[in-house]
């Protein structure tokens, strides 16, 4: 009997672990660090326009979107605000740093994201959805999904006081 339950628990831990390094896989599609800490040198560079955006998953929660329709790569927009000049190099900045420290390859595979960040280059529009709960980011430029990243917490009270600075509410049990 206890040869058996060792060899399920054996299993259940094998399957686990390949369902999370699949999921882990998939989100971080190649060299996408570097990818995005240019996306985001060049916009502090060039003082490109930044918009944050409040979102939740419109299937774990009833919130309705600020305008009953805006929607931000699946998610709902509970509201956003143009971002000064100053406040976005700073947050770009934060941004960067979170990226750059996050050099051991571990999150978690939950995804609920509850940050956006919008930057209008002036040849595209670059979307960033960001989960500071399992750490990870994706961007997105012409509604195509284009490269994803892991992060730290590091951005997160960046974004946090932007938000209350505006009025911004996150979803209830949002990874605050």
């Amino acid at each position: 009997m206890k040869r058996w339950l060792i060899v399920l628990f054996v299993l259940i831990v094998f399957i686990g672990t390949t369902v999370t390094l699949w999921l882990l896989r998939e989100a971080t599609p190649g060299p996408s660090s570097q990818y995005v800490d240019d996306i985001l040198a060049r916009a502090m560079g060039e003082s490109w326009p930044m918009e944050i955006v409040a979102i939740v998953n419109p299937e774990w929660t009833d919130m309705e979107s600020t305008d009953g329709s805006s929607q931000f790569h699946n998610m709902t927009v509970l509201g956003s605000t143009p971002v000064s000049t100053s406040d976005a190099n700073a947050l770009i900045q934060a941004m960067r740093d979170g990226i750059r420290v996050h050099d051991d390859g571990a999150t978690a595979a939950c995804w609920v994201p509850h940050h956006g960040l919008r930057l209008s280059a002036p040849d595209t529009v670059y979307e960033f959805v960001i989960c500071f709960q399992c750490i990870r980011l994706f961007v997105y430029s012409e509604n195509e999904q284009r490269r994803g990243a892991r992060t730290t917490e590091v951005p997160r009270n960046a974004f946090n006081s932007i938000y209350e600075a505006n009025g911004l509410r996150l979803a209830p049990g949002a990874y605050q």
